[in-house]
């Protein structure tokens, strides 16, 4: 029997109006779902999906890094997991894929998209933006996308090409061996990281700002390790390099330069480069580069190589490297720890210098630090010993010949010099100052060229065969309040006829051996064998 038509309107609108109202409180219902704290709603995947704790257990010896780790998921008993060493950061990514791997079949369909079965030698995707990869890529990589290596690969031209930006990839600690170019980057916000390149023509070369180079380890590379031709805010950490032949293991800056690019801000940090035949670092015109916690052992050529040589317009000011190296440790290297050549306002602080290797085969003069032409540099609080007959702690020298263009203002401070030839020697500069250091244990204290308004101030020298040699070419320079005890000579003039002034003789009869109106006074020439000037504070002796 049919209802009345008027009864049928009336359930057609209560029907309506139930619908709408369903629908409002599904809506209420979502918004304030929404609204509740994640733990209200997420706790049935926590139990076996969410990290809980990761507790490190076997330390690398590599700062900071870890080979293995106790993961907690959920309510679940902790598991001990291994690895290659791996940062914290690193494990907390690894323990997230463990931890979502134990999760029931259900809680993983309500995490991950389901993807196509990829055909064979395809690229496998895990996940929405992780590619697993068996071989070098043919195809363009995609930004935004993880690569990651599933196995060692060999290369046999370029492999990776980076063309884009916000692209990963990570080796997984797999080997990249063979010819060619290993990774090439001309982007943005990219990294590689956790590769082994082996043999390779180049390691990794990169063009773009803010790339990130991490954990990596380079050997044998044929041509240079990592090279940052053109950009700013790259960051190289954490990696290994040893071992590169006929070129140089990090180099900031092209070889070739018609102009200044303005290469400014790149870090090299907590990175170890040993057996290196060409520079382990070179800077190339870079500008605010950070060299800090890194670690040189046994290099064949100079470790940190910095260099200038682009012109600078008639009249313009003098260019503001402002390079800094700081915290880096140096030992058993065969030809110096660094060399400036043409930069300037660079901070050279808090590095510690050992066990420069003594060719004794050769009478060149080895160096830890040269400056060969720069201003404005400054070398402070630094740690420099050796055993060896030709070791220079720091030589501002112009390359130690005589020149009439002189290096301008650079500052050696409160640094500590033990068993060196000599320690500070000073030629061919104008008002470089020599200030606070302890010098103890060395044939040559702190030696005077070519200097020119020098200031030598506040050192204490003790232990030497000789503290202070002020030679004929040094020119309206002070030597004030330092002391000199226990040395062999405390202070030597290197004049036309040979002098000696023991502690008896006074100022009036000194006077006459000070070459070019240097200014001694307010010293202490204490307890030395032969040559004091006096035990007891001089005042005012000027030559």
């Amino acid at each position: 029997m049919n209802k009345p038509k008027t009864q049928v309107n009336i359930d057609t609108a209560t029907r309506t109006r139930i619908a709408i109202a369903v629908g409002a409180l599904v809506v209420a219902g979502g918004l304030a779902f929404a609204a509740l704290p994640a733990t209200q709603f997420t706790t049935k995947i926590e139990k076996s999906c969410t990290v809980t704790h990761v507790d490190f257990k076997k330390a690398c010896k590599k700062k900071g890094y870890y080979s293995e780790a106790k993961i907690s998921c959920g309510d679940s008993a902790p598991k001990n997991h291994t690895e290659e060493c791996l940062s914290a950061k690193e494990w907390e990514t690894r323990a997230e894929k463990i931890c979502l791997n134990q999760c029931s079949s259900s809680e993983k369909t309500t995490q991950a998209t389901n993807q196509p079965t990829p055909s064979k030698n395809q690229p496998i995707v895990e996940d929405s933006n992780i590619v697993s990869l068996e071989s070098c890529p043919k195809v363009q990589l995609e930004e935004g996308m993880i690569y990651q290596l599933s196995k060692n690969i060999e290369n046999k031209d370029n492999c990776f090409a980076f063309r884009g930006n916000n692209i990963t990839l990570d080796c997984k600690w797999n080997t990249i061996s063979g010819d060619g170019l290993a990774v090439e980057i001309v982007g943005d916000n990219n990294t590689v990281k956790n590769c082994t390149l082996l043999d390779g023509t180049n390691g990794i070369v990169v063009e773009g700002n803010s790339n990130t180079i991490e954990n990596n380890t380079l050997k044998a590379n044929n041509s240079r390790g990592i090279e940052i031709k053109n950009g700013n805010n790259n960051r190289i950490v954490g990696n290994y390099i040893e071992r590169t032949q006929n070129g140089n293991a990090i180099q900031i800056g092209a070889t070739q330069r018609q102009e200044r690019n303005g290469t400014r801000g790149n870090v090299i940090q907590e990175n170890e480069l040993s057996f290196n035949t060409g520079y382990s670092v070179a800077l190339l015109e870079a500008q605010e580069t950070n060299i800090e916690s890194n670690e040189f052992k046994q290099n064949e050529d100079i470790s940190i190589y910095l260099y200038d040589t682009l012109p600078v317009r008639e009249g313009a000011p003098r260019i503001r490297h402002s390079n800094s190296i700081t915290n880096n440790s140096f030992s058993n290297e065969r030809k110096g720890s660094i060399f400036i050549d043409e930069m300037n306002y660079t901070v050279i602080a808090h590095n510690t210098f050992r066990g420069l290797q003594f060719d004794e085969n050769s009478n060149v003069k080895q160096n830890y630090i040269l400056v060969k032409k720069g201003d404005y540099n400054s070398i402070e609080h630094n740690i420099f010993s050796a055993n060896g007959e030709n070791l220079t702690g720091v030589d501002i020298s112009y390359a130690g010949v005589v020149s009439t263009d002189l290096l301008v203002q650079n500052r050696i401070t409160d640094n500590s010099f033990s068993s060196l030839r000599t320690a500070v020697f000073v030629g061919n500069s104008e008002e470089t100052v020599v200030q606070n250091n302890v010098i103890t244990n060395s044939e040559r204290g702190i030696s005077l060229g070519q200097a020119e308004f020098a200031s030598i101030i506040r050192n204490e020298l003790t232990g030497n065969n000789t503290g202070i040699i002020v030679g004929q070419r040094t020119n309206q320079s002070s030597i004030v309040n330092n002391t000199a005890e226990r040395n062999s000579i405390g202070l030597r003039f290197e004049v036309p006829r040979a002098f000696e002034i023991f502690e008896d003789e006074l100022a009036e009869d000194v006077e006459n051996y000070y070459p070019n109106r240097t200014n001694v006074s307010n010293n202490r020439f204490c307890s030395n064998r032969n040559a004091d000037i006096s035990c007891v504070a001089q005042v005012n002796s000027r030559g």
